[in-house]
């Protein structure tokens, strides 16, 4: 009888207060964020004994969403210019669920700690020093494209700010910045084609506000990728 009331307790409370933390497909985050990256990442640490561990801060909103990342440890150095990046995406492309209490989804601030694998970091970065092909498209440089002289984050919020979006739609759009600061766009894949029109007609009224990104004093192109969704 005990334990039949102590096991109702627990599912009545788990489902009317909530998880006070995000998760990620049931474990915490720190758990589930890193086998979802070791999955996903190339930089995966499974296998690896060279590994090195990042400190990560950011906010998972009341709708799974990720924003405000900030590396703790290590960001000032220059060889982890390749996985920053690929951090940022793995963490916004997780599938979060968001922390509840009393029914409601909220935001949460996080503090978690992150293994990589360095050497393929460090090799990463020893071709992205020494590449000199001039057709090379890169997907983060030494200096990186600006939009409206902001982060390229920004350009992700200009869309939203200027599309609205049909309920559930997800979109995720191709941009290329050329040397010269002109780009070319295309959607990559969308659950809903109004969706994929209305960010289109947004993109194509879009006045030319980039900077081009530079690789060794070189203007080079450069492909980012934004996942829109309502």
């Amino acid at each position: 009888m005990k334990f039949k009331l102590a096991f109702f307790l627990s599912f009545f409370l788990s489902n009317i207060f909530g998880q006070n933390l995000p998760t990620i497909k049931g474990e915490p985050a720190e758990i589930g964020f890193q086998k979802y990256y070791n999955m996903k990442s190339p930089y995966s640490v499974e296998g690896i004994n060279e590994t090195k561990i990042l400190f990560l801060k950011f906010v998972v909103d009341a709708k799974g969403g990720v924003r405000d990342i900030d590396v703790q440890q290590y960001k000032n150095k220059v060889y982890l210019l390749p996985v920053l990046e690929d951090l940022k995406l793995h963490l916004r492309y997780a599938p979060w669920k968001p922390a509840r209490i009393i029914g409601i989804n909220r935001s949460s601030k996080i503090e978690i700690t992150v293994q990589i694998n360095i050497r393929k970091v460090m090799d990463d970065f020893e071709k992205l020093i020494n590449n000199t092909d001039n057709n090379e498209v890169f997907s983060i440089c030494e200096i990186m494209p600006e939009f409206d002289n902001q982060h390229v984050s920004m350009f992700k919020e200009y869309l939203l700010r200027n599309t609205v979006l049909p309920p559930s739609s997800e979109i995720f759009v191709g941009i290329l910045i050329l040397e010269n600061g002109n780009f070319e766009y295309k959607i990559i894949r969308s659950n809903n084609e109004d969706a994929s029109d209305l960010v289109l007609e947004t993109i194509k009224n879009t006045p030319n506000l980039w900077t081009p990104g530079f690789h060794r004093n070189k203007p080079v192109k450069v492909s980012l990728t934004y996942k829109l969704e309502n």
